[in-house]
């Protein structure tokens, strides 16, 4: 069992550091479809682990005295268990790699330590376990059994806001089928209300990084983005002032949450470049030269662009918000106004990347709309 010893060890690490779209906008819908009814064309979810490099997570944990519930829970949070390969996304969020996110300074350091190449240790997931689990035992501080592991937790993934670092143990911590400790949750739930939000059920946890729009009635895009790590990283990241980045919206990774992180009449900072109608099927290009945050919605999406498939449920969740959006502000639900980032700063960003099914999801989001 894992200890609920956290308030103090928490403490010592910082925890408690100081408009319409036709006539159908106002027809009754009736009761929304299922997801499975909505989503129908959309994949069931992330695929399964593979059995090869679990038993090696088995052995991991073992040498290294970590709990495997916890270390699989690890790699639920970070990437559903998959082999992800991040990339840059959000300025100073530095770029994960395999199932339990390491970073490159946890992937030095661990290939240090264990006598392993850099090289191997970024390609073998077998070997990334073991890195994983040593790292775990390092950030526990101590070789006894029963660790303060939820401390050691926020220290394997130093995230940048107290509240971040509180929901990312929570997280790990319920995976792994633990009791999360009183001052943990209290942290966890610091940064969110829900009375702010501009999306019914949303959950609002502000950024400071934003400005005014140039003209707060123009809306006209909405651009779809991966964070590259979890959602609770994703949004911690994306409240930190020194990111100097944000968006609009993070969506769960199960869509069972949403963040609202800027109002949609403000104007936050997700994509870097310009607008150019090129890129875009040659549309709108009377606002060539404009920047894309002056007149666009951003929606980051927990997961990479690396992985093969998301997750329906999230898809859902996204396709209802954006459905939403569109409606209300009057914006035409196709692929023109519905965009991936790569798509318009393909210079160097890949998200949400090749696994997106793009024509499914855009049929996901008329349909949450009532065009079936």
């Amino acid at each position: 069992m894992i200890p609920r010893r956290a308030l103090v060890a928490l403490v010592g690490i910082g925890f408690f550091a100081p408009a319409g779209c036709g006539p159908e906008a106002d027809a009754p819908l009736g009761p929304p479809p299922s997801a499975a009814e909505l989503c129908a064309g959309l994949p069931e979810g992330r695929p399964a682990s593979s059995p090869a490099w679990e038993a090696d997570e088995g052995a991991a944990a073992r040498r290294f005295g970590v709990p495997l519930a916890l270390l699989r829970a690890v790699a639920q949070v970070e990437s559903g268990r998959q082999n992800v390969l991040g990339q840059p996304e959000v300025a100073g969020q530095p770029v994960a790699r395999g199932p339990w996110g390491l970073t490159p300074a946890q992937l030095d350091h661990a290939a240090g330590a264990l006598r392993l190449p850099r090289s191997r240790l970024e390609r073998e997931v077998p070997l990334q376990a073991y890195a994983a689990a040593w790292l775990l035992r390092q950030a526990a501080g101590s070789t006894a059994v029963d660790a303060d592991w939820a401390a050691a937790l926020a220290r394997f993934r130093e995230l940048p806001t107290a509240a971040g670092r509180g929901a990312y143990v929570a997280e790990v911590l319920r995976r792994a089928g633990e009791p999360v400790p009183l001052a943990v949750a209290a942290v966890a739930s610091a940064s969110a209300t829900t009375g702010a939000a501009d999306y019914a059920g949303a959950v609002w946890r502000a950024s400071p990084n934003f400005n005014a729009r140039p003209n707060p009635a123009d809306v006209h895009l909405i651009v779809i983005h991966s964070c590259e790590g979890s959602y609770v990283v994703c949004w911690s990241w994306l409240t930190n002032p020194a990111a100097r980045a944000s968006a609009h919206y993070v969506v769960r990774e199960d869509g069972s949450e949403i963040s609202q992180l800027v109002h949609e009449r403000d104007r936050a900072w997700h994509v870097a470049a310009r607008y150019e109608c090129a890129r875009n099927g040659g549309h709108d290009c009377e606002r060539n030269g404009q920047s894309i945050n002056d007149f666009s919605i951003g929606i980051e999406h927990a997961g990479f662009a690396s992985q093969p498939m998301w997750p329906r449920a999230q898809l859902d969740a996204s396709a209802r918000l954006v459905c939403d959006i569109t409606r209300r502000w009057g914006i035409p639900r196709d692929r023109y106004h519905i965009v991936g980032h790569a798509q318009l700063q393909p210079a160097d960003r890949t998200d949400p990347g090749s696994g997106w099914p793009w024509t499914a999801y855009v049929a996901c989001v008329r349909a949450a709309c009532g065009e079936y």
